[in-house]
């Protein structure tokens, strides 16, 4: 097979979805869009054989909606979720976006809440990805993810992945009471569950900091209090005990605890690049620098 050969199939496909025309199409020559819709996927095969994902994307288009003539709208729907892959391939992010769209319309109107939570979160990934994008258009579409999932028996983890990544990006646009409620509820939810209760201690640790960020000491000391009492464990684990004394640390303003604790913990386990980022903004609150007005990340 060949690009040669995938022009011929489109070729092929545009005569039925035309049908015959003239004297004899009274005798059955109705335009046949199934026939037409599986040449051009296979069309569309052939280019993406080439590397060509631009055409692909393309050819997959015309494919969908072809059975959306035909009445298949869940195949029509799968062909705009493929279109919209091949259009990622091909970095054209706008027309990927557009026909995923598409297809979570069509699941979406058919009650199939996963398919379409599952294409909403890839389109979160990829603005995520795209560093040419703020982090509003990602949070935006992980937010939709999230609800649509919520409305899938069948989809609690996914819907709590969402409404994790929803409040770490809340955080970097400045929504710390935001983030601090979901990954409050995140904890509570966890605590409830035996398969997801050692991850609670994550969840509270992420919470306190976002009420640090938000520049309360008296709240976060008050809800660091509450995820001792609700999660009697946390105490003594190691998340629990940094989230104690950089708590303490910040109701007394004292910079030297707070980056003691830090390098503690850090020496055991590593900071990650979230958490790194926010105590920064922390221990800015506590300590306004030049340097890290700046935009440098300093925890020393």
């Amino acid at each position: 097979m060949s690009v040669q050969q995938a022009d011929e199939m489109i070729k092929e496909a545009e005569k039925k979805a035309q049908g015959s025309k003239g004297l004899f199409s009274f005798l059955g020559g109705g335009p046949s869009y199934d026939e037409a819709a599986e040449l051009y996927k296979n069309a569309a095969n052939q280019f993406k054989l080439a590397k060509d994902w631009n055409r692909a994307a393309e050819t997959l288009v015309l494919a969908g909606e072809m059975m959306g003539k035909y009445g298949s709208a869940s195949d029509e729907a799968h062909f705009y979720e493929e279109a919209g892959n091949a259009f990622r391939r091909a970095d054209r992010v706008h027309d990927a976006t557009t026909w995923y769209e598409h297809a979570v319309n069509i699941y979406s109107s058919a009650g199939r809440f996963q398919a379409g939570g599952k294409i909403l979160r890839t389109i979160a990934e990829m603005e995520e990805e795209d560093i040419d994008t703020k982090p509003d258009e990602a949070l935006k579409y992980y937010k939709k993810a999230a609800d649509m999932f919520e409305m899938d028996e069948y989809s609690k983890a996914p819907h709590s992945q969402c409404m994790l990544k929803v409040a770490e990006l809340s955080a970097e646009v400045g929504k710390y009471e935001d983030a601090a409620k979901i990954f409050e509820k995140e904890g509570e939810k966890a605590l409830h569950n035996s398969m997801l209760q050692f991850g609670a201690r994550e969840h509270f640790l992420k919470a306190g900091i976002m009420w640090m960020c938000a520049g309360d000491p008296v709240t976060a000391s008050i809800a660091v209090e509450r995820y001792m009492s609700e999660d009697p464990r946390l105490a003594t684990s190691r998340e629990g005990e940094l989230l104690q004394d950089i708590t303490q640390a910040f109701s007394n303003n004292d910079v030297d605890a707070f980056v003691d604790a830090l390098h503690k913990y850090d020496s055991v386990t590593r900071l990650d690049a979230w958490k790194t980022e926010m105590l920064c903004k922390v221990k800015e609150i506590m300590a306004p620098s030049a340097e890290n007005q700046a935009n440098e990340v300093d925890l020393t």
